[in-house]
């Protein structure tokens, strides 16, 4: 059986997105249709980063 936890629905359009594929943080509607998406949907949510992932624009310096 599929996970369907990693695709639900996103709102309103109810196109099962995958959340390994696409990463809501870059979108602002569905990434199948393009409609827009319910701002409160959680596929809007940035993806947590991997633990020891250096963050855009390379992080702290050590110095």
């Amino acid at each position: 059986m599929r996970d369907r936890r990693r695709r639900p629905p996103v709102a309103p359009c109810a196109h099962l997105v995958c959340r390994a594929c696409w990463d809501g943080a870059d979108y602002s509607g569905c990434p199948v249709c393009h409609r827009g998406i319910d701002p409160a949907d959680p596929f809007l949510r940035p993806a947590p980063r991997p633990a020891g992932e250096v963050p855009p624009g390379g992080g702290p310096l050590g110095c």
